[in-house]
């Protein structure tokens, strides 16, 4: 048989611990006394220390001066104060998932794939043809035809709005 052994904390009277301690709030009070990157051991990310006297070397200054925001009007254009970007935007490449046996009509069904998401982000959102021939290929796809038979109205409806 073994006996479990366990340290009783004494606490006596008039000494507090923790984080409100005498302690602990004479090393806050030493440490905000000092300015930062002051005190302690030299740290390996370049800042002074107390050991090195506080002096920074030129090198580890990494201040980067932020420009200067203009306080320009909202009542004019700034078209073509800023270059447009540049190329294409790059959209991943195109997913395709094996058709199951049996339709999933059920979102939190197992049996659908790891990797599968009904957004189709390798298509660019305004080409609604585009969008149109992708539900009618996931609804032959028999993964959440309902969702996609769904989305197939509002594509048609917005495609009618815009035409």
């Amino acid at each position: 048989m073994s006996a479990i052994v366990t340290r009783k904390r004494v606490r006596r009277a008039g000494i507090t611990t923790g984080f409100y301690s005498e302690r602990n709030q004479a090393a806050r009070a030493r440490r905000r006394a000092l300015p930062p990157g002051f005190g302690g051991p030299p740290k390996a990310d370049g800042n002074a220390s107390a050991e090195d006297g506080g002096k920074l070397a030129q090198d580890d200054v990494k201040m980067v001066k932020q420009p200067e925001r203009p306080n320009l009007p909202f009542s004019q254009s700034y078209v073509g104060l800023l270059p447009p970007p540049t190329g294409p935007h790059k959209r991943p490449p195109r997913k395709t998932w094996l058709t199951p046996a049996v339709p999933i009509t059920w979102p939190n069904d197992p049996n659908i794939p790891k990797d599968w998401t009904c957004e189709e982000v390798d298509l660019d959102p305004d080409d609604l043809d585009a969008q149109l021939i992708r539900v009618d290929e996931r609804i032959a796809n028999q993964i959440l035809p309902d969702i996609f038979t769904q989305r197939k109205q509002q594509l048609l409806e917005l495609k009618a709005e815009r035409e």
